[in-house]
């Protein structure tokens, strides 16, 4: 008896350990994709302006 329940106490611990890590592991992933957007946009609007550029000194 005793043994089966410490059997279910480290399953529980196990269980707990692996949701705490999805919930990092969701963290980090909706951080990534937030910065990505906001990097992807600065750097389309910096290959902007560097096209107009380019092009402005052509003609």
């Amino acid at each position: 008896m005793l043994s089966r329940i410490k059997r279910t106490g480290r399953l529980a611990r196990q269980g707990a350990t692996s949701i705490e890590y999805a919930l990092i592991a969701g963290v980090v992933s909706v951080g990534i994709i937030v910065s990505i957007n906001a990097f992807s946009s600065a750097l389309s609007n910096l290959w902007l302006n560097t096209a107009s550029t380019v092009v402005s000194n052509i003609n």
